[in-house]
């Protein structure tokens, strides 16, 4: 710590100060001399995600105290990065520190991160924000400090609020799942099995804000991670899910309410300070625009139903269908091929990745639905033209997915047209992102807009709504509940 940081500490009320991170060695002396009372209780890394921690796990000012610590009056922490997560940090600090004590967070940059930038000082105010919500309040010290003061110096100061928050918010533990289950059943009128909870979540593939008031979940705003190519370069963007909330909280939709405290934290943590540069999901259009109202959400996109009549059962010249035998390598192969290509026709654009391993997971590992892998070839060469994915329904088919380039798409269609006859049902249908319906193929396709928004975040930067408007390729299958 530099002679300012450590002049934010009070000199007149020398008190305990909690040290935590492992650079400690030589502020621990300097504020010893100083009179304070130093204690230490190791790094406060956590991992990469708190989803799956137990109660109290992951928590830094909890790991080797007693039962009944004693109150602090200051913490400094040293080393904080801006990309690690606030709330186990604000949460059990709130626990530790005596109303009016004072958190001081030193922070350590990481590469490419200017302090000088105002981007940079906008990430300081998502970390302030949340510690708003948290019980901790920015205090400017010295007095008249601004943000951008901090960002250059490098060390923030909060003081612990008399008052609780009305609701508690942090990451959804395994431990939680339970709540989660009645919370989704009051919220949507229907159950959802555990074994689709740790499909989509589990193993780090999810996270979950929430909010809670007398151990009851009352708000609950999900995501689970998608590897897609952004404009042809590879990324990682947050699928949206399950975004809920107790009907009986007054002031649902409004600022403040429970449901914007969850859905402004998120995009404060995911896209703000650990800076992931992509979120999507599925909204209504009644619900987006509720968002856009609260300055949450921008729609970029707008998802469609196309509807086409069983075909002909005829086998066709040119191209023929067989299944997908997952323990081929020559088939697992051929999906890495068709993938290929698929990417390389949508360079101008985004689109989640579906190679082998994806396709695996989201429909021959799915816990609760069955899947058609269908893999369509040449008849006279026998070379992929495409994969389907078709899910068999009691009045319909629906084309699910698919990966093939962009001039075999019709071809597919025509094939599941085929084989929805074969199967005796009337119709296959699909959903596709609204640019996209004229590529694949057929004048006699039934449109219908299905009010189904595709939003992006506006609460904190990230890419200009501009930028992605109508530049998603999105069917049935990116969803969660397909």
């Amino acid at each position: 710590m530099d002679t300012w940081s450590v002049g934010v500490l009070p000199q007149d009320a020398l008190g305990d100060v909690l040290l935590l991170g492992s650079d400690r060695t030589e502020t621990a002396s300097v504020l010893t001399a100083l009179g304070y009372r130093i204690s230490a209780c190791g790094s406060t890394r956590v991992g990469p995600s708190e989803t799956t921690a137990g109660p109290g796990e992951g928590d830094p000012i909890r790991s080797g105290e007693s039962a009944d610590p004693p109150r602090l009056t200051d913490v400094a922490l040293i080393g904080h990065r801006l990309s690690d997560p606030p709330l186990a940090l604000f949460n059990g600090l709130r626990e530790r520190l005596a109303p009016g004590g004072r958190l001081t967070l030193v922070l350590s940059r990481q590469s490419g991160e200017d302090p000088e930038s105002p981007a940079y000082a906008r990430r300081l105010g998502y970390l302030e924000a949340i510690g708003a919500r948290c019980g901790f309040l920015f205090q400017s010290e010295p007095q008249g400090t601004s943000r951008r003061d901090s960002a250059r110096t490098g060390c923030l100061s909060f003081v612990r609020a008399d008052r609780d928050p009305r609701w508690r918010v942090r990451v959804l533990h395994e431990s939680d799942v339970p709540r989660f289950v009645g919370l989704f059943k009051t919220a949507f009128n229907q159950d959802i099995d555990i074994a689709l909870w740790r499909w989509k979540y589990g193993d780090g593939r999810g996270d979950a804000i929430i909010a809670e008031t007398g151990g009851r979940l009352v708000a609950h705003y999900g995501c689970t991670r998608r590897r897609v190519r952004f404009f042809a370069e590879p990324t990682i963007a947050l699928q949206i899910c399950d975004v809920m909330v107790d009907p009986g909280e007054r002031g649902i939709m409004t600022k403040s309410g429970a449901m914007f405290l969850t859905a402004a934290t998120f995009a404060e943590i995911f896209f703000g300070l650990q800076e992931i540069p992509l979120g999507y999901g599925f909204p209504s259009r009644r619900a987006e625009r509720l968002a856009k109202t609260l300055g949450l959400y921008a729609e970029v996109g707008r998802l469609m139903e196309v509807r086409w009549p069983a075909g002909d059962t005829r086998a066709r010249l040119a191209s023929r269908v067989r299944h997908l035998d997952p323990e081929q390598a020559g088939d697992r192969r051929a999906v890495e091929r068709l993938w290929s290509a698929m990417a390389r026709d949508f360079e101008d654009g985004i689109l989640a990745i579906r190679d082998w391993s994806y396709i695996a997971y989201r429909y021959a590992q799915h816990p609760l639905n069955h899947y058609e892998l269908l893999l369509v070839t040449s008849r006279l060469t026998v070379r992929p033209l495409g994969l389907l994915v078709l899910r068999k329904g009691k009045d319909a088919v629906e084309l699910v997915d698919l990966v093939a380039p962009r001039s075999n798409l019709p071809v597919l269609v025509d094939q599941a047209r085929r084989l929805t006859a074969l199967w005796g049902l009337p119709s296959v249908f699909c959903w596709i992102t609204q640019q996209h319906v004229a590529a694949l193929g057929g004048p006699d396709g039934e449109v219908k807009d299905l009010d189904i928004s595709i939003p992006t975040s506006v609460w904190v930067d990230g890419p200009a709504p501009e930028r992605l408007r109508d530049r998603w390729w999105l069917m049935s299958g990116d969803t969660d509940f397909h």
